[in-house]
């Protein structure tokens, strides 16, 4: 599965109503980090597959999610399980600290 561009309603029924833990990409197009991870969170979405969904917000399209859950840099990744904030990781290094963060908070 692909990294899912998110809208406020899908933002909604993933994170809120799913059961399954949602890992959210909060970036922005003018972001080169952002750009440079991008691979990164395709590969790991890829890999957690069966254990999380993955999807991303571009905050300029979208800054009322933004500033509902207090993004202030870009990328920041939240992890969401059952429409609550489980942590978040702000400008992650590479697809082995996406995981390192994941593993952590799904243990």
């Amino acid at each position: 599965m692909s990294v899912l561009t998110m809208n406020p309603s899908l933002f909604h029924d993933l994170v809120i109503r799913d059961q399954q833990p949602v890992l959210v990409k909060f970036w922005a197009p003018w972001c080169i980090h952002c750009q440079n991870i991008a691979s990164a969170v395709d590969t790991v979405a890829a890999e957690y597959v069966d254990r999380l969904t993955v999807g991303s917000v571009n905050i300029d399209d979208h800054p009322q999610l933004a500033e509902q859950y207090g993004i202030e840099y870009v990328p920041t990744f939240v992890l969401f399980n059952e429409g609550y904030t489980i942590d978040f990781v702000i400008s992650p290094d590479g697809a082995d600290h996406l995981r390192q963060f994941i593993n952590d908070c799904l243990e």
